[in-house]
């Protein structure tokens, strides 16, 4: 105790602490301290204090370390520096510093010692160190430049850990500085807040600041519950399945839970990854057919883990220069029929041009990719410009039998372009004939090539006609309005009414006189339940039918074989049977008069 009050005395009287040789003080830090009370040791540290709590080190409670220089008695103690930056500093010995030694310069200081800055860099309030004795600061305080809208300040590189230099970027700041978070400058063991990322996977509140690393994936992360200029980062990368740091920062003690991984699509060479992950023209060439959220797009694994990826060259449709890729890509309906040779497994060889308008499919403009060699490969087109020229290993086999070759060469069939890029697709809804339902259909289709002259056009565009969903003699369905997506017959079938005979033995169908082919003059009417029909022999009515059997009456002029039942009873009396099927008569293409009866400009 007596000491103790001895020790009160000098450092009253005198201002400074100069310790007998024989009081016994315990050495601490290396020597380059000594173990003092905590009441003392503040009063020999000045009036304003160190700026510093000193350290216990090999103290025992309640005796702190204080340096040695301090207690010498020379009017400035503490040597001058160049601290952070530059800003003048004093050396104080690197034990006392403890976390805050991170990041300090030794600068001129002696072996073991510090630069400590006069003035807090953050707050710019005065440390006391430059005050000690009849020390003063020579310079204005310095302060770190603000940064990323304020929420930052500019340190040097040498202050932040290793582990999270990557992590920063210079936002504007000085050579050699980077943009820290100035709340983690505050408080070293900050927690970032929690937040749902990618997938709901686990993550943290992180300033993305221009420049940094995060900013370039900020567009591609949620926001989630976070404040302005902070994205959520995930934990875990769900797609790499390796830690992001994002939860190991400051005093956080790292996720919670088990982390959120993307699920596998495309035979597992794809991952099931939300769509703001993707750069946006990337988006339009993925599918995300494999995937059970229908947010979720299908993309290949090496797009994702290699941005500077070059896929290997191949030969694609009709030998045009392309690129393998996962099939999960994908290029409209022909991306099903995408050849495959020379391609690893479950990849397809994608053509630079579409081939359809020969526009940039962007497979071969990849990173490092030189790109395409040559020119566009397109199909050739056909049946009016309306159709290509494709394979046909690219129309499905149910719709094979509907296409013709029309203008195409051999294995190759004329397709409609609306069959080839909108799949799928929904043919234009029209009226047919006798105003029956119907659906817009190229006139070179087969199934409509024979009859086009006979469909009505109304309603639908050049090169088109409006072919009816049901065959108006038998009703049965044509097909023609139940091609790829359309929804089927809204209507129920139009069938022609029967004449000539009872139920299937029926020989013709009432036509209305205007839909009669060529004359209808000399076709009978009392046998239709309209005034304005005539009985049409079914015969006529068969456009790839064999047509009207010619036929000498034996009055020296040629005629046609009809049934019996169409010729008027006047008429009958100039037919005969002559060389016409059993129910059939020959009817002369004249009458007595040498006019023209109309039957010989039958079909």
């Amino acid at each position: 105790m007596l000491k103790l009050a001895l020790l009160g005395l000098v450092l009253l009287g005198c201002g400074r602490f100069e310790p007998p040789a024989d009081a016994g003080f315990q050495p601490c830090c290396g020597e380059l301290g000594v173990c003092l009370p905590a009441s003392v040791s503040s009063m020999a540290m000045g009036d304003s204090g160190a700026g510093l709590p000193l350290p216990q080190l090999e103290c025992s409670e309640p005796l702190a370390c204080v340096p040695t220089a301090v207690l010498s008695g020379a009017a400035r103690p503490l040597s001058e520096c160049r601290s952070l930056a530059g800003a003048e500093g004093r050396c104080l010995p690197a034990c006392l510093l403890g976390d805050q030694a991170e990041g300090l310069p030794r600068g001129e200081c002696d072996a073991a010692h510090l630069c400590v800055p006069c003035f807090d860099p953050l707050s710019g309030d005065d440390s006391g160190l430059c005050r000690l004795g009849d020390d003063v600061p020579e310079q204005p305080a310095f302060v770190f430049e603000r940064c990323c809208e304020d929420q930052g300040r500019c340190v040097p590189e040498a202050m932040v850990p290793e582990a999270q230099l990557e992590a920063l970027g210079r936002s504007g700041c000085a050579e050699g500085m980077l943009c820290a978070p100035e709340v983690y400058l505050l408080d070293p063991g900050h927690v970032a807040q929690s937040c749902h990322s990618l997938l709901g996977a686990e993550g943290r509140c992180l300033l993305t600041c221009p420049d940094s690393p995060l900013a370039a994936d900020a567009a591609r992360l949620p926001r989630a519950e976070c404040a302005a200029l902070h994205r959520c980062v995930p934990c875990v990368d769900p797609l790499s399945a390796e830690s992001t740091g994002a939860c190991e920062v400051g005093g956080d003690s790292g996720p919670s839970g088990e982390p959120a991984l993307a699920d596998s699509c495309c035979e597992g060479i794809g991952l099931c990854i939300p769509a703001t992950v993707l750069e946006p023209e990337s988006r339009e060439s993925l599918q995300g057919a494999d995937c059970q959220d229908p947010e979720l797009l299908c993309a290949p694994r090496v797009l994702l883990a290699d941005p500077y990826y070059v896929p290997e060259s191949c030969s694609s449709l009709l030998g045009a220069e392309g690129r393998c890729l996962p099939s999960c890509l994908k290029l409209g309906a022909i991306g099903e029929a995408l050849p495959s040779e020379g391609c690893a497994s479950h990849h397809s060889c994608v053509p630079c041009f579409e081939p359809l308008d020969g526009e940039p499919t962007g497979v071969c403009d990849f990173a490092f990719d030189p790109g395409p060699q040559g020119g566009p490969v397109t199909f050739g087109r056909c049946c009016h410009e309306l159709g290509r020229c494709v394979p046909e290993t690219l129309v499905p086999e149910a719709e094979r039998g509907g296409l013709g070759q029309d203008s195409c060469g051999a294995q190759e069939l004329c397709s409609p372009e609306p069959f080839l890029r909108d799949r799928p697709f929904i043919i234009q809804s029209c009226s047919s004939s006798f105003g029956a339902e119907g659906r817009c259909i190229p006139d070179c289709l087969p199934d409509v090539a024979d009859i086009a002259e006979l469909l009505p056009t109304e309603g639908c565009a050049a090169g088109t006609v409006c072919a009816p969903c049901f065959d108006p003699v038998s009703g049965a369905a044509t097909g023609l309005c139940e091609l790829s997506a359309d929804p089927g017959p809204t209507e129920p079938p139009f069938v022609l009414e029967r004449c000539c005979g009872e139920g299937d033995q029926a020989r013709g169908r009432c036509l209305p006189l205007s839909e009669v082919p060529q004359s209808g003059a000399a076709l009978p009417q009392e046998s239709c339940a309209s005034a304005d029909s005539a009985c049409v022999p079914t015969v006529l009515l068969d456009a790839s039918g064999p047509g009207l059997k010619s036929c000498s009456p034996g009055t020296g002029q040629g005629g046609r074989c009809l049934p019996d039942c169409v010729i008027p009873q006047l008429q009958r009396l100039f037919t005969s049977q002559a060389d016409c099927p059993d129910g059939d008569l020959c009817a002369p293409c004249q009458d007595l008069f040498g006019q023209a009866t109309g039957l010989c400009e039958m079909p």
